[in-house]
């Protein structure tokens, strides 16, 4: 009875701390293509904004205001191409 108990309880841990660093994203639009298409599902580290590098792949709430509120959309995957303090300069824009 004890070693069933170890296991729940050790089974529980497990599932709290994968459910409490990692999270599951469904791709929402075609911007990423090809590295993921649209309907696909990834899974995402949840980690610090401190340790946020270029080209390092993020997952984020993209926010849609309305009339009467701020929503959230489901989360967007996007390619961190800028940190805080770089300038970007738009070449060839069509």
């Amino acid at each position: 009875m004890k070693i069933r108990v170890g296991i729940l309880l050790f089974l529980v841990l497990v599932i709290g701390f994968i459910a409490y660093k990692f999270s599951i994203v469904t791709i929402s639009d075609a911007s990423m293509m090809p590295t993921f298409d649209k309907g696909k599902r990834v899974i995402v580290h949840k980690s610090s904004l401190k340790k946020l590098k270029r080209n390092t792949l993020i997952a984020f709430h993209k926010p849609s205001i309305s009339d009467k509120a701020i929503k959230q959309k489901p989360k967007q995957i996007s390619r961190l191409i800028a940190l805080p303090g770089d300038t970007l300069i738009i070449k060839n824009l069509l």
